[in-house]
């Protein structure tokens, strides 16, 4: 789990939420390992990607 700037707010990953798990389960039952595997950077991709914006954001704040 990824802490905010604001210390009370807890950010889940998104390839730890319920949701994604239960695809990646089907996925998996389904032999859809390559699609899967596509998901998880995905998701990956897009947690690095929010945690850039949020430490940009922090910096362009600072700088007014």
């Amino acid at each position: 789990m990824i802490y905010t700037e604001n210390k009370n707010t807890l950010k889940v990953p998104l390839k730890e939420q319920e949701n994604l798990k239960e695809l990646f389960r089907l996925l998996e039952q389904n032999g859809m390992d390559q699609e899967k595997k596509q998901v998880v950077q995905m998701a990956e991709y897009i947690d690095t990607m929010e945690e850039n914006i949020v430490k940009n954001l922090l910096i362009i704040d600072r700088m007014q």
